[in-house]
């Protein structure tokens, strides 16, 4: 046992040494690579048909959108030209009701009360390299009326009077670039007109814009800055729109529409879902006079965008003023014009807005406040002459004069006779001296 313990104790004394010369062998040990995060990725194909061949995320694999990535400029670009709308006033409207072509002039309440804010006069658009920008102005001040109104902008793609989308914003409006006030519908089964784009079909059962393909209030839709909208209030007030080129692309047909009323675009057009004498009329003239179930919304024609038209197309806003229109189309009537221009048929300038960078006036040497003349001049008719009359002298008969009354002669005065035994005798005082 003495023998052994030397060598237990070299062995001892060796392991002592190895491990301390290899101090790696107490460390803890090395943690794995961690893995990198997963990457998502996102196709992005163009969906034919689909908001205009819009991108839209394809697949399985999608990361939601919780943001918005572009709006639109804070000035918008001059718009190319301006139409006008009728003004009303009082308790009727002049004229531009028409009913059997969906033309409403009717920015009065069920008792005739008139609603400036309801009420269109004029409506431009303009571009730049992303947007449309459509500025509706109202003879009103105020888009947050407390009726609360909803505007809108239909746009038909194919010059056929049926409208393909409507721009539908509803209250309340702020003065800045906004999607919560905004949605987009499309009319999937081409029934926005009825039958005809240029008649009635009172009766007719359709369902209008019925499909919802945006949301503004929804940031987890596919594209959260397809349409934005804003206002400025004040005198003249100004209702705006914007929407990407891609849901359009750069040929359509657009007019503007205020509603207060049904505010219930599933039924459009109105005049294919009411007969006239239970609609009523806006026109004191009119036999259906006044307003009956359809009230409290103005509307206007629609300008050509991207094309050159004949002016004969469903809903246009000819030069003339009268409308015409055909059946319904079966496609794509139009082609693009060549350059792209805006519409053909120019008008005037708009009105200078009163805040800055909302809507953007075109030089003041144009005269931007003048509108068109809405009455005919006078008729001057030379004047006819007629030969003179020539009247008979007018003989009067002589007047008698009074007989000149001659005064009786003064009476004689006779002397006095002398008394006979006077000598001496006056003659002025009769007697005797």
């Amino acid at each position: 046992m003495n023998k052994r313990q030397p060598l237990y104790l070299y062995v001892a004394f060796a392991l002592i040494v190895i491990l301390a010369c290899s101090p790696q062998a107490f460390a803890s040990p090395a943690p794995a690579p961690s893995r990198p995060p997963p990457t998502a990725t996102t196709t992005l194909s163009a969906v034919p048909g689909e908001m205009g061949g819009n991108l839209v995320p394809a697949g399985e694999n999608i990361i939601p959108v919780t943001g918005h990535s572009m709006k639109p400029a804070d000035t918008a670009p001059a718009p190319g030209k301006v139409t006008y709308d009728v003004k009303s006033t009082g308790t009727a409207a002049s004229y531009g009701d028409s009913y059997k072509i969906n033309r409403f002039e009717r920015p009065f309440l069920k008792d005739m009360t008139y609603v400036a804010d309801l009420d269109i006069v004029t409506f431009n658009v303009s571009e730049d390299g992303d947007w449309y920008y459509i500025s509706i102005g109202l003879n009103g001040k105020d888009p947050n009326n407390s009726i609360g109104i909803n505007y809108g902008a239909e746009i038909d793609l194919d010059a056929d009077g049926f409208g393909d989308y409507i721009l539908w914003a509803h209250p309340p409006y702020t003065t800045q670039w906004d999607t919560k006030s905004m949605q987009v519908f499309t009319d999937s089964d081409h029934d926005s007109a009825g039958l005809s784009s240029r008649r009635s079909d009172a009766g007719h059962d359709a369902n209008g814009y019925e499909t919802l393909v945006f949301d503004g209030s929804d940031l987890q839709t596919a594209d959260p800055d397809l349409a934005w909208m804003r206002m400025i209030g004040g005198q003249g007030a100004t209702v705006q729109f914007a929407f990407k080129k891609s849901l359009t692309g750069t040929v359509f047909m657009l007019g503007v529409v205020a509603d207060a009323g049904l505010k219930d675009i599933s039924k459009f057009d109105y005049n294919d879902y009411f007969k006239e004498a239970e609609a009523g009329s806006s026109v004191r003239n009119n036999p259906y006079y006044p307003v009956g179930s359809l009230y409290a919304v103005d509307n206007t024609c629609w300008e050509a965008y991207g094309i050159q038209t004949p002016g004969s197309e469903p809903k246009f806003c000819p030069a003339n003023g009268s409308a015409t229109a055909t059946n319904k189309s079966p496609g794509n009537a139009l082609s693009p014009s060549p350059t792209n221009t805006a519409p053909v048929t120019l008008l005037v300038t708009y009105p200078v807005a009163t805040e800055t960078d909302l809507i953007v006036t075109v030089p003041t040497d144009q005269n931007p406040t003048r509108e068109p003349p809405t009455d005919q001049p006078p008729t001057v008719e030379p004047p006819t002459q007629e030969p003179p009359t020539v009247d008979p002298p007018t003989v009067e008969p002589p007047t008698p004069e009074p007989p000149t009354a001659v005064p009786p002669p003064p009476p004689t005065v006779k002397a006095c006779d002398p008394e006979p035994q006077c000598s001496n005798y006056d003659p002025d005082t009769c007697q005797c001296r």
